[in-house]
Parts: structure tokens; C-alpha cells; sequence
């Protein structure tokens, strides 16, 4: 896209990132403590099971990468100009969209499991301000 300077600052960052995450991950390798397991880079099928059966709010974190990906679909379909290009750009624009449905539903529904049990907005009676 011609954003050589752009470009130049994140891939900088990531490597400052990177410095950062080498330290703190791997220098627990030399030692004779291994990983925790929930540190360790893996890919099971039962973790993510498990994690899928309660909402987190942390789901929210799949729906900017998405967003992103049918935003670049969308610039890569004007500049081609292709059935095919076209086509990605709905499914992923699409897709985001359901996405970010589903996670507003879900919000929407489990925050009362957000609150704290001691809120006290949790307890106001905004219909009625003299209740309080």
C-alpha cells in the first residue's frame, strides 16, 4: 500500500514486543522449572472446549482481527476488481458482522455474570432516582 514508514514503526514494535516475550517466556527454559501448562504454545481441541463453555469477555478479542481481515478484503477488491476478490469481501465482511452480533447478544445476556456481587450500580433503581 506504500506505508514504508508505517510498515517500519510495527515491525519495530513487534520486535520490541518480541524481545520482551523471549525474556519472560524462555528463560525459565535454562532452569529446571518447565512451563506452566497454560503457558506452554499449544493447540488442544479439550482447552478451547472448555473455554467455549462459559462466556468470557475475552471473546471480544476475535472480532477486531476479523474486522480487519474484511477491511483489507475490501480494499483488495477495489484494487482487483475480481469475482472471486468480491465474493471474499462479502463472506468476510459477513462474517464479521455475525460475529460482532453474536458477541453483542452474548454480552448483552451474561452481564450479570460481568458485575461484581458487590456493585452498586448493580442495585440502583434508575426508574425511580428517590428510591436509593
Amino acid at each position: 500500500m506504500g506505508w514504508k514508514e508505517s510498515a517500519v514503526c510495527l515491525f519495530s514494535l513487534g520486535m520490541v514486543h518480541y524481545l520482551v516475550l523471549f525474556v519472560t517466556l524462555y528463560q525459565r527454559l535454562s532452569g529446571s522449572d518447565r512451563l506452566p501448562v497454560m503457558l506452554r504454545p499449544i493447540c488442544r481441541p479439550t482447552l478451547f472446549k472448555r473455554s467455549m463453555r462459559s462466556f468470557n469477555v475475552a471473546w471480544w478479542a476475535y472480532s477486531f482481527p476479523l474486522t480487519m481481515l474484511a477491511l483489507s478484503s475490501t480494499e483488495y477488491a477495489q484494487q482487483v476488481k475480481g469475482t472471486i476478490a468480491h465474493l471474499l469481501m462479502l463472506v468476510l465482511s459477513a462474517l464479521s458482522v455475525l460475529v460482532a452480533l453474536c458477541l453483542t447478544l452474548f454480552t448483552l445476556l451474561n452481564t450479570t455474570m460481568l458485575l461484581p456481587e458487590n456493585d452498586p450500580f448493580a442495585t440502583l433503581d434508575f426508574a425511580n432516582p428517590d428510591s436509593s
